[in-house]
């Protein structure tokens, strides 16, 4: 077997060895890597043929150019049929073969020669090491026809017929070559086109004696001066199409030789000692790049300089395309990387099996570790150990090719312990080097979103709970309205001695709990009657500390931790103390029956936008700004984080008895009075509940700022009738036909003239029939059909002095939302007790 047939020409061997898969496998992965993509194109643009092979022989790459030169078919990759037609093309196959052995035969081997065709044509034929990463990892040959040259010097040598001039066209030519390789290599250096440019201009008049250059750069139909040798005088800086020899070599895009300028009227004087010049373009992938000039002063540049230029300009071509693509790809990866730092959005990049490569800044502040950090763990480090390996098995899928991507939401631990929600999309990332294919992924952090999504929910649950406990409160304190003044009527007509007496006491007592069962309903959906008033919350603490102590088993023990100069809250006192109550019970409570301890503690602090995003409130402050906090904790059992979703829902309890309003009943007050609350409890290591109080506005007042929000109760008679003008009726405007019957008997006892109505409408027609007899009108705030308002509005229309009374079962906070701008004459709230509200009414009147 001949060398050539060992070493398949350009050193590709066909394997049969049990290595061949793993070849395969580096050939494939090394072809792409060095020719995908980017260095595909690099290759495909330069104007030698290119082949390429590895270590083992292997063909790895062959652009169009090689095929073209030796007229190989495009699909033909190395074999024996490829290097076939190539020794059929050589004049000499012997020598290319013996020449071929004896670089194979040296791994370090560089070398230049030239070929001889039969066909007559002259390539150049080049090869060294292919190195990457300081690895020789293949060798490179390049081919280039240079017949067009060789013809020149053959030229060159018939017209002068002078070995010298032959010499000096061949040293030239090897010069050109040399040139062409510093060009070469300092695009390979630097990779900046100012400075090939500059090394091209100095390279000229250095290695060529040309005395006189210049180089214009062509943009947006201009050419700029960007670099000159040899000028002492001005030359213009700038040149349109219309200008010069330049503007015209620019317009034409092609080579220009003016052998005597003084005989070209487009000649721009820069010199009266100029005689000729030469302008060539460079172009960048067929668009024009710029001009190279050469003026010569008191000799003639040749058509052999011309020749010479022109080629060297076709060379530079190349190069130039080449820096210049390099150059827009590197920039690409600086825009990219960029992109990569500043990204919003956190992006990862991993090894196969899960090694963190490399992460953004925005990754690394979601999950609070660095990136050295974290390049020593892998993602299932810091993944929730529920989500483990539901990822791993994704993953799995993603890298044996079941799926080209995958995306979910998943649970990252913080390096401070705690949980991030994100949601992740991860698919596989092609390298270009010989390392295995990467994991991309990009996460979203919606930790807040979710916080913010739950808060919402929570809020929304609140808000309906809220409305379905006011709307059963009202309807209820109706009943109520009923029940007390037919059981009022009852004791009034019976003798003292009636054996009924009793019983109808006892009814009317349960009818005041069931009112207090209601006062809890509303209090939960913030509508509760309360008299806001601006406190000390110490003061509220010490002066009820007997009440708490005596509420709770004596093997609890309650001690204090209250800041001093607290500022103070706008508060109702009474619900305050409700708070108090509660929670110092369900705390008592929590110990079931052991010896315990609850401290109650004091504290100023400010909540400003990230704490209340941050913190796990419960019900969250509708503003920031600085606020009062008492915190009350046991060392009781704790709850079960089911437990602690549901502590705050009407009418759960994990007691034997009671209710379950206690805390709903908590959170409603707390909200009506802007504040905030957290609960932090474990089952079995205790409950905390932390309430923040908005601190009041104006702390200079020394006397307490009193806003009367419900009706107070007042001493009465006990015994006897109002004095009332008989000629004088109440209009008693109600939708509900159990109130009006009880309020017609009451009145009708008192002696008292009463119109109903059991609407907003006919209210008005009421008045509209009798406004001279009617002195005071009784105007329940919730009706069907016309509101309140609009009833209202109508009534002080048709009278503008007739008392208005206002009746509701909610708050007179929520009345004055409502009718802040109205002449009303008072408020009472349901349900009402008689003699208060005759009382009122002769206020009034």
């Amino acid at each position: 077997m001949s060398t050539l047939d060992k070493t398949s020409s350009l050193g590709e061997i066909p394997s049969s060895s049990p290595s061949n898969k793993n070849s395969i496998a580096a050939k494939v992965d090394l072809k792409r890597e060095l020719f995908g993509g980017f260095w595909g194109e690099l290759f495909d643009s330069m104007p030698e043929g290119v082949y390429v092979a590895n270590l083992v022989g292997e063909s790895l790459y062959i652009n169009k150019k090689f095929h073209e030169l030796w007229k190989t078919p495009v699909d033909m990759q190395g074999g024996d049929e490829l290097w076939a037609i190539i020794l059929d093309k050589v004049e000499n196959p012997s020598q290319f073969q013996t020449r071929i052995a004896e670089i194979l035969s040296d791994i370090n081997c560089e070398s230049q020669d030239t070929i001889q065709l039969k066909s007559h044509k002259i390539y150049h034929r080049s090869t060294k090491p292919l190195v990457i990463d300081g690895k020789n990892v293949g060798r490179l040959w390049t081919f280039r026809d240079i017949t067009k040259e060789y013809q020149t010097e053959q030229a060159l040598r018939d017209s002068e017929k002078n070995y010298k001039q032959l010499y000096d066209r061949a040293e030239k030519t090897n010069q050109k070559l040399n040139l062409i390789d510093k060009i070469r290599n300092s695009a390979n250096d630097n990779s900046e086109l100012p400075i090939l440019i500059e090394n091209l201009i100095e390279g000229l008049a250095e290695t060529f004696g040309y005395d006189l250059l210049g180089f214009y750069t062509y943009k947006n139909k201009i050419l700029n001066l960007v670099h000159v040798i040899g000028y002492d005088y001005n030359i213009m800086p700038q040149l349109t199409l219309e200008q010069g020899i330049v503007g015209r070599t620019a317009k034409q895009q092609k080579p220009i030789f003016v052998e005597n300028v003084s005989k070209d009227p487009a000649y721009i004087t820069s010199s009266d000692n100029v005689v000729s010049e030469i302008a060539v373009p460079v172009f960048d992938r067929n668009n024009l790049f710029g001009i190279l000039n050469i003026e010569s002063e008191f000799k003639k540049l040749t058509k052999s300089d011309f020749h010479f230029i022109s080629a060297l300009c076709e060379q530079v071509s190349g190069i130039i395309s080449r820096v210049s693509l390099y150059t827009e790809v590197k920039t690409q990866e600086q825009q990219l990387q960029r992109v990569f730092d500043f990204s919003p959005i956190g992006v990862i990049i991993c090894a196969l099996d899960g090694t963190f490569i490399d992460t953004n800044p925005a990754f690394q502040k979601t999950i609070g570790y660095t990136n050295d950090e974290l390049r020593e763990m892998k993602f299932k480090d810091i993944t929730h150990p529920e989500e483990v390996e539901n990822n791993l098995s994704w993953t799995r899928r993603l890298v044996e090719g079941e799926i080209s991507e995958y995306s979910f939401e998943k649970r990252y631990i913080h390096k401070n312990g705690s949980f991030i929600n994100a949601y992740l999309k991860v698919s596989i990332m092609p390298t270009r080097t010989s390392e295995p294919d990467q994991l991309i992924a990009q996460v979203l952090d919606f930790t807040n979103l979710k916080k913010a999504e739950s808060a919402l929910m929570e809020h929304q649950k609140l808000e309906s709970i809220g409305v379905l406990a006011g709307g059963i409160a009202h309807d209820f304190n109706n009943l109520l309205v009923a029940m007390k003044a037919q059981s009022s009527l009852a004791l009034l007509k019976l003798p003292p001695n009636s054996p009924a007496h009793q019983h109808i006491e006892k009814a009317n007592h349960a009818a005041d709990s069931a009112a207090q069962l209601t006062s809890q309903l509303l209090a939960y959906s913030g509508q509760g009657q309360f008299k806001i008033e601006q406190t000390d919350l110490n003061d509220e603490v010490e002066q009820n500390s007997q009440l708490l102590t005596v509420a709770i088993p004596k093997n609890v023990e309650i001690s204090s931790h209250l800041e001093e100069d607290l500022p103070k809250i706008m508060v109702d006192q009474s619900q305050l103390q409700q708070i108090l109550m509660n929670l110092i019970i369900n705390g008592a409570e929590a110990m079931n029956g052991n010896a315990g301890h609850i401290t109650i503690t004091t504290t100023q602090t400010l909540l400003d936008s990230d704490t209340l995003n941050s913190a796990c409130f419960i019900l969250t402050p509708p503003a920031p700004g600085s606020f009062v906090e008492i915190s009350i904790a046991d060392d009781g059992m704790g709850m079960s984080t089911e437990t602690l979703a549901k502590i705050f829902d009407p009418f759960f309890t994990t007691k034997f008895t009671g209710r379950g309003l206690g805390l709903a009943a908590v959170l409603g007050i707390v909200r009506s009075h802007n504040g905030g609350l957290i609960v932090d409890s474990k089952h079995g290591q205790g409950t905390k509940f932390s309430i923040f109080f908005p601190v009041a506005a104006n702390q200079s007042e020394a006397s307490k700022v009193e806003k009367t929000v419900a009706m107070q109760n007042q001493d009465t008679p006990e015994t006897g009738h109002t004095v009332f003008d008989q000629a004088s009726a109440i209009l008693l405007i109600d939708d509900d036909k159990l109130v009006r019957e009880a309020m017609t008997d009451l009145f009708e006892l008192e002696d008292i003239p009463l119109l109903c109505a059991a609407d907003g409408k006919a209210g008005i027609e009421v008045f509209k029939k009798h406004a001279s007899q009617i002195s005071l009108i009784l105007l329940d705030l919730s009706m069907p059909g016309i509101s309140s308002e609009d009833t209202f509005t109508e009534l002080r229309r048709l009278e503008s002095n007739v008392p208005i009374v206002l009746c509701s079962g909610y708050s007179e906070s929520k009345v004055n939302k409502f009718f802040a701008d109205k002449d009303h004459s008072g408020f009472v709230a349901k349900p009402f007790n008689i003699k208060d509200l005759i009382q009122k009414i002769n206020e009034i009147i």
